[in-house]
């Protein structure tokens, strides 16, 4: 699940409206861009003043940065499961372009992986744009590449 609308440390920061807008928005993403290895989105709904996303579970664990533990288990495993999960990646950013979507804020947070059955999923596709994209912090329009990073 996801919601936007409550307050948070990060309110000075981030409009709560904006929030609540971004995951609207994410739902017609969810829809337009569905994959095997995308998290499926079952429901959306406005509540509490905010607003809900439902997805199917999956069983796996988040191996980015801050998950320190997790990210050095994933590190370690053999390099031919990490260019499985590479592989898909890739596979999945042609279909986003195949969509008519540009990858934005992609990063190691935004995948989920299970360590026993070795399948994992793409989680959160939010930020994602309809391609030829505005840079909206320096006005300099540009196709937004797929960015592979930690978030600062």
């Amino acid at each position: 699940m996801k919601f936007a609308g409550a307050h948070t440390v990060n309110d000075a920061i981030r409009n709560i409206e904006d929030t609540i807008l971004r995951l609207k928005y994410s739902v017609l993403k969810y829809e337009e861009m569905k994959h095997p290895l995308l998290v499926n989105l079952i429901n959306a709904m406005e509540i509490g003043g905010g607003y809900l996303t439902v997805f199917d579970w999956f069983d796996g664990e988040s191996c980015g940065y801050p998950q320190r533990e997790m990210n050095k288990k994933f590190l370690a495993l053999p390099a031919e499961k990490k260019l499985h999960v590479y592989d898909g990646i890739l596979e999945f950013h042609a279909h986003v372009a195949k969509c008519g979507y540009v990858a934005i804020d992609f990063n190691d947070q935004d995948t989920l992986y299970n360590f026993e059955n070795e399948e994992f999923l793409i989680c959160d596709i939010d930020f994602y744009a309809k391609q030829y994209y505005m840079n909206g912090y320096s006005g300099i329009s540009y196709y937004a590449a797929m960015v592979i990073g930690r978030r600062a």
